[in-house]
């Protein structure tokens, strides 16, 4: 997020609601494992749209709609790649996590379209 520093990021600032998911695996009756998600929690967030260009400097040279979220940390949510966001009900992969430093309680999140509906 570019253009707010997350030192002065407010409460104010999360204006959209995100689920984050969490992959779970079991076997159906065929004995296949499959993937589904469960909801961990849905909790406010600072959504921007990445820009192409900041796309490109990331290092993702597929085209994509990549946004970045801030949310505030939470202890009880391990966040890792493996989970996803759903945002205006689309299912976005994580592709990258900033945690938080000290004196600094928020999480950077990038995730970009195409998580999977299960």
């Amino acid at each position: 997020m570019g253009s707010v520093a997350l030192d002065r990021l407010q409460a104010g600032d999360l204006s959209h609601r995100i689920q984050i998911e969490a992959p779970v695996r079991a076997t159906d009756s065929l004995g296949q494992v499959t993937r589904h998600y469960r909801v961990l929690a849905t909790v406010w967030a600072k959504a921007e749209p990445l820009s192409t260009k900041a796309v490109l400097e990331a290092g993702h040279s597929q085209a994509q709609s990549l946004w970045q979220f801030v949310i505030r940390d939470r202890k009880d949510l391990k966040l890792s790649t493996e989970h996803r966001i759903v945002f205006q009900g689309a299912a976005m992969s994580i592709s990258a996590l900033v945690k938080p430093i000290a004196g600094v309680p928020w999480i950077r999140i990038t995730a970009g379209e195409g998580g999977s509906v299960d």
